[in-house]
């Protein structure tokens, strides 16, 4: 028979393997980032500095952007797929990350992220198309109010550990944003986008590693109880309510988020404060300007978004809108009196000098200009 170790020497093993994974630990965290650069060494494309100190104060444009190029020295994309933005203060509104490979000429790529939250927000970017290659331009633009200051202290670029990986999913799922547009699919609330806690793989990875620990228990003290069936049903249960407890306290963040948004509000000013207030302010200034009830509203956007729902909130009017494309029927359709909403983005190709939309494959359309905004354009045709 081979010789069965004794409970003495395990336990040394067992010490001795938790000092190692200790001090690989403290290794680890210990690290320092790849690539980390202060906000004293960007160089601003857009906006102005205000103050540089350890944490700078970046101004915004009149349009509401910072961007800013960080001094990268040919660092490998595909090794080093984590940027890590620490700022405080008041939030950006939209994040476009852009950047170009050495190798890849003239090509510019970009990604909008999701909006930071106050301190530290990492962006992964492994899984992004053209992020590969040796790094020679690499830049951050944020989007905010007019003159918004955003205070920032640095900017990283990483590789991460395996305790780094792990570190940032805790603070991750803690950290806690409203839900957005992008969440319509997936659930988050998460503060990185795509990096949502699918319970069941980690509830069961939970139970098989309190298990483990159990089994170690057993073997070194010999307590026949801890590996009882009703020990298992106990921590399945535990696990249970643990992962159930995280999505009802997601469901309350954002219950508190939502009323704070909406709690109190007239139907109109609801609709002032949601996401869809652009389209709305669009949709009341088109239909003041439209004389006839029954006439034909023809709703022209390369967004099926903003299409659907510029045709919602121009209801109960007579409206026409192609989902997909084209934007706008082809043929001797149109007749005097109609009218085309062209509701930004829009591919339609429209002459505001001539009064003409000019469609593929077909004579130009003469048309009456009767609103516009930045969101859109109200055109009557003659």
């Amino acid at each position: 028979m081979p010789k069965m170790i004794s409970v003495r020497s395990a336990r040394l093993y067992l010490n001795q393997l938790l000092v190692a994974v200790f001090i690989s630990a403290i290794h680890v965290t210990l690290a320092e980032a790849d690539s980390e650069w202060p906000t004293g060494k960007f160089t601003l494309e857009q906006g102005t500095v205000v103050a540089d100190s350890d944490v700078s104060t970046l101004l915004a444009d009149s349009s509401g952007v910072v961007a800013f190029i960080l001094p990268t020295s040919g660092e490998l994309l595909q090794t080093n797929p984590y940027i890590t933005l620490t700022l405080d203060g008041q939030m950006p509104q939209r994040v476009i990350i852009y950047w170009r490979a050495q190798d890849a000429g003239t090509e510019l790529s970009q990604i909008e992220v999701a909006p930071p939250v106050a301190g530290s927000t990492t962006y992964s970017l492994s899984d992004v198309p053209g992020w590969q290659g040796a790094v020679g331009t690499l830049g951050i633009a944020l989007r905010g109010e007019p003159h918004q200051r955003f205070n920032i202290s640095k900017v990283s670029l990483w590789s991460p550990s395996w305790l780094d990986t792990l570190t940032e999913y805790f603070h991750n799922w803690k950290g806690h944003r409203g839900w957005l547009a992008s969440d319509i699919n997936l659930i988050t609330g998460t503060r990185a986008f795509g990096q949502t806690p699918h319970m069941v793989p980690y509830s069961v990875g939970l139970v098989a590693i309190t298990l483990a620990v159990l089994a170690v228990a057993h073997l070194l003290w010999r307590r026949a109880h801890l590996l009882h069936w009703k020990s298992l049903g106990f921590i399945v249960l535990c696990v249970w309510i643990i992962s159930d407890s995280f999505w009802h306290g997601r469901l309350w963040q954002q219950a508190f988020e939502t009323w704070s948004i909406f709690g109190g509000k007239t139907a109109h000013e609801k609709l002032q404060a949601s996401d869809d207030a652009p389209i709305v302010a669009l949709t009341q200034n088109a239909r003041q300007r439209i004389s006839r009830l029954n006439a034909r509203i023809f709703i022209a956007s390369s967004s099926d978004t903003v299409g659907m729902l510029t045709a919602y909130y121009m209801s109960p009017l007579n409206t026409f809108w192609h989902r997909g494309g084209p934007e706008l029927p082809s043929g001797d359709v149109f007749i005097d009196g109609d009218y085309i909403l062209m509701a930004q983005p829009s591919e339609v190709e429209y002459d505001n000098e001539s009064g003409i939309v000019r469609r593929p494959g077909n004579a130009g359309l003469k048309v009456r200009e009767e609103y516009r905004s930045d969101d859109g354009v109200l055109l009557r045709v003659m």
